[in-house]
């Protein structure tokens, strides 16, 4: 009997990022038809390609700021009509949507800040959050890439409470999407290996106290071979690839090739991951955690990144 494990992976991934990291009770588990959980889906479905204000981003990238910028103000104007008047409702787009609730939970959390006692993600940021703007010293920006990402700034340990928000929404989209993929590839892999889930099973019952309601976190870390087989699930099945690319600050050759300052690039991580000089000698394609017991090239294993702008 086939069995689709990804709509429940994501209703309860979804509960346990916002609950977790901003003291947010969504309880999409018990309810399918919460509106979070429909936006988030609605979201996660549009091809951000053929929205209008990216096609004009892609055509002139110098505009981009600005164009987003209308967006998001255009958006907010919708939301507080539609909060205001009930008798006529604009539909706005799934992620603004999801982004305004973000604002107004932010809104919230900042009145009770001094009142819950309860330390999350969310009350840290607040604690690093400024009402002031975060401007550049001695360097324009946008006059030169690589002074732009070198020069000092003011308030660096500081956050913007727009940039609170965007990380919100980041942390609710990116980290309910990458937690429930992931999830539902180790199901399947344990579905289709049943000499891997044996081997996890019997680690997990020589560490875990039967008496124990719940692993504590010590027990957890030490679980060597659960570490190694969800490192292996994501080599194998790398589900953000793209936020891998970087920007090329100066001209760079590499062997025969130029690569001009400005220039986005994006390595290959499937073929790096199934590199079998670099995953070798049991043969890439077939899945063995154990390969992860050598240690490997540091830049061999991308399924994040990798360097200062990996993904958290």
């Amino acid at each position: 009997m086939d069995v689709n494990v990804r709509p429940l992976y994501t209703r309860m991934s979804m509960d346990a990022v916002l609950r977790c990291g901003f003291s947010f009770e969504t309880n999409v588990q018990q309810d399918p038809n919460n509106p979070y959980l429909t936006k988030f889906t609605e979201a996660v479905a549009i091809d951000n390609r053929k929205l209008l204000f990216v096609k004009v981003a892609s055509v002139l990238p110098t505009l981009c700021g600005f164009v987003l910028r209308i967006v998001l103000v255009f958006n907010a104007l919708l939301f507080k009509w539609n909060k205001t008047f009930s008798f006529v409702h604009f539909p706005e787009l799934p992620t603004l949507w999801l982004m305004a609730r973000a604002g107004e939970h932010v809104l919230h959390a900042r009145r009770d800040v001094n009142t819950n006692s309860r330390v999350d993600l969310l009350h840290l940021m607040l604690d690093a959050a400024t009402d002031q703007i975060i401007s550049d010293e001695k360097v324009q920006r946008d006059e030169n890439i690589e002074a732009s990402l070198t020069s000092p700034r003011t308030n660096v340990n500081k956050l913007t409470y727009d940039e609170i928000i965007g990380n919100i929404f980041l942390f609710l989209v990116a980290g309910t999407e990458t937690t429930s993929t992931t999830l539902a590839f180790c199901t399947y892999v344990l579905a289709t290996h049943p000499d891997v889930q044996q081997k996890l099973q019997d680690e997990i019952d020589a560490n875990v106290d039967d008496s124990a309601q719940l692993p504590t976190y010590e027990i957890v870390d030490n679980l060597e071979y659960l570490d190694m087989f969800i490192k292996e699930v994501n080599r194998m099945f790398p589900i953000v690839p793209v936020i891998t690319n970087r920007l090329c600050i100066r001209d760079t050759t590499i062997g025969q090739y130029t690569i001009k300052e400005g220039t986005i690039v994006q390595p290959d991580v499937y073929s790096i991951h199934y590199d079998a000089d670099l995953w070798g000698p049991v043969d890439p394609y077939k899945f063995h955690p154990e390969r992860h017991a050598v240690k490997r090239h540091p830049l061999a294993y991308l399924p994040f990144g990798a360097g200062p702008r990996n993904c958290v």
